[in-house]
């Protein structure tokens, strides 16, 4: 009797390890979703703006502080770029819930 309750408490423990480990990685594969996703948006931020990022380099070299990314920015360029910022502030929301 006692056996068999022993057994039974080593087959629950395996059960919530195996739990667990199920568990741990259902949310490693949804970080690695997430991180994937980010690093795609931040990949098409670069190639669709190009433009943007040797703009703010010279303004960076001419030391003009009060020139912000906004003066260089079209406003559709501002707004897909509001897009991708809300895209990836849900990613990180789901990071953080994580």
């Amino acid at each position: 009797m006692e056996s068999q309750k022993e057994v039974l408490v080593s087959l629950r423990r395996f059960e919530d390890v195996h739990r667990l480990r199920r568990e741990k990685l259902r949310e490693f594969y949804t970080l690695r979703r997430l991180i994937n996703q980010a690093s795609h948006i931040l990949i098409e931020l670069k190639n669709e703006f190009p433009h943007v990022e040797a703009r703010l380099a010279r303004i960076a070299d001419k030391e003009e502080p009060e020139q912000t990314a906004r003066n260089v920015l079209s406003a559709t360029e501002e707004s897909e770029l509001h897009r991708l910022d809300a895209q990836l502030g849900e990613i990180e929301r789901k990071l953080r819930e994580l």
